[in-house]
């Protein structure tokens, strides 16, 4: 986590000061002309108004964020001077070793965007259809998708404000400050009220690396996992408490993994610990930005696997593969029969789809406007990237046959089938390897090394960490000739 200075925290703030000040002006004028009948006239006044407001109170916001920002700015850059060698220190939470997650944050953070997108949809569609309207034709088929978008966005902003409502914010009290490369990370999740999942808990440890690509309405992130691990919680520190869950945090953290840091304003490394459980209703899901860091105890001989391995493993417990859309039985040829259907993913897949297919139509708005023609461009590229990796994945089916002494697959790709097979013997290693993301859900891949080198992919898009870890185990079970 690199400190941060006087000069890039005064940059900062007068960036968003300029960036705000344009949005806040354009939706005061746009207000000004409207109650003054300097509009369009064939819009009505309603559509002039509320953009206007929304545009002057997107500015406001963004010029009350660069104050703080600045404010942030100068507090931390006072702390980084106390404290070189002790980044961890520039927050109170990590300092202090007491971190609340971030479900009320993430409640408001999608209520803004919902809000925001549900304003501008609305108003695009009302102006659309309108009387007197001259939109193109082709508009009044496209534009509805988008209050489609917003009302999915809706229900995503209602449904984290009912886990925020019944679970309330847990806190994660450190062991130790900070977590270790080379070590560990440890402590206890604290939740607000008692929770008792049927199957246990689930405990996630992540490394990611975000790098941010682009700018303005083309500006994107895309996050790798550089290391991760899970875990599974049976039994509670204080099973006895009725008020409250305290769950075991105990990570073992390879020499390997990347420390806390930002690189530079498009490059982050961060640490994430996630804890959730399935529940009648509302899931029980929280999530924690932690402090990870090389310190003086980071040791580059440290093997987490062996530590791992060492500890006493609680079980998982078993996998419904039917709500995964897989299908895992035994074959009439002796093999076990794994089979994934196309589509199985549609509903987390289905609004990624409809913005890559916005994309794509908003390039032709844009290419016959008076943009600049690198948007429309950007806006393609985007657009077919999204939509190819999400509709790719929606049509691709794979039947797995697990033989003792071999693996047998065909995998239909928009229905083009291709058929593989190989010998357990020539099997060297089989892993799992994530193929997508959706914010920051991935997919899982198995991909299988051969002894000469070569690999083979499965495209089974098992959905988390946890489950393709049970199928690998289930296949490798199966492989009783390796």
């Amino acid at each position: 986590m690199s400190a941060p200075t006087k000069k890039s925290s005064i940059g900062g703030a007068i960036f968003l000061a300029l960036f705000g000040g344009f949005f806040a002006f354009m939706g005061i004028m746009a207000i000004v002309m409207t109650a003054k009948g300097e509009g369009d006239q064939n819009q009505s006044p309603i559509v002039g108004f509320v953009v206007g407001g929304i545009f002057a109170c997107v500015g406001l916001g963004i010029i009350g964020a660069g104050i703080w920002s600045l404010k942030k700015g100068k507090q931390e850059a006072a702390l980084a001077a106390q404290h070189p060698d002790a980044p961890w220190l520039l927050k109170k939470d990590w300092a202090e070793g007491r971190i609340v997650d971030s479900n009320k944050g993430a409640f408001f953070f999608m209520l803004a965007i919902a809000i925001f997108w549900n304003a501008i949809s609305w108003t695009a569609t009302i102006g659309v259809f309108s009387e007197g309207s001259d939109a193109d034709p082709a508009a009044k088929w496209i534009v509805p998708l988008f209050p489609l978008v917003g009302a999915g966005l809706a229900w995503g902003a209602f449904y984290l404000f009912l886990r925020w409502r019944k679970f309330g914010s847990s806190t994660f009290e450190m062991a130790e400050v900070p977590g270790v490369i080379g070590g560990s990370l440890g402590g206890v999740i604290l939740t607000k009220v008692n929770v008792k999942p049927e199957k246990g808990f689930l405990l996630q440890l992540r490394n990611e690396k975000q790098v941010t690509t682009g700018s303005g309405k083309n500006r994107s992130t895309h996050t790798t996992v550089v290391w991760e691990s899970e875990q599974w919680i049976q039994e509670e520190a204080m099973p006895d408490d009725p008020t409250q869950s305290a769950l075991p945090v105990f990570f073992s953290i390879p020499y390997t993994a990347h420390q806390t840091e930002r690189i530079d304003n498009r490059t982050e490394y961060k640490w994430e610990l996630k804890v959730k459980a399935e529940l009648p209703g509302v899931d029980y899901e929280s999530r924690f930005t932690v402090p990870v860091f090389l310190t003086k105890d980071s040791d580059p001989n440290f093997d987490a696997k062996a530590v791992r391995a060492s500890e006493p493993a609680s079980p998982a417990p078993v996998v419904d593969w039917r709500k995964s859309g897989i299908t895992v039985r035994d074959d009439i040829s002796g093999a076990t029969l794994i089979e994934t259907r196309m589509g199985r993913n549609f509903l987390f897949l289905f609004v990624p789809s409809l913005i890559g297919i916005g994309m794509l139509v908003g390039s032709y708005f844009a290419w016959n406007s008076n943009m600049p023609k690198i948007f429309p461009v950007f806006l393609v590229l985007g657009g077919l990237l999204a939509t190819i990796g999400c509709v790719g994945s929606l049509l691709t089916s794979l039947r797995l046959k697990v033989f003792p002494d071999r693996l047998e697959s065909e995998r239909r790709f928009f229905g083009v089938p291709k058929f593989a097979s190989m010998q357990a013997i020539n099997i060297s290693s089989i892993e799992t390897k994530s193929n997508m993301s959706s914010g920051d859900v991935h997919f899982y891949d198995i991909v299988v090394h051969q002894n000469g080198g070569d690999k083979v992919r499965f495209p089974m898009s098992i959905k988390g960490k946890a489950r393709a870890e049970a199928m690998l185990k289930l296949i490798e079970a199966k492989l009783e000739a390796r």
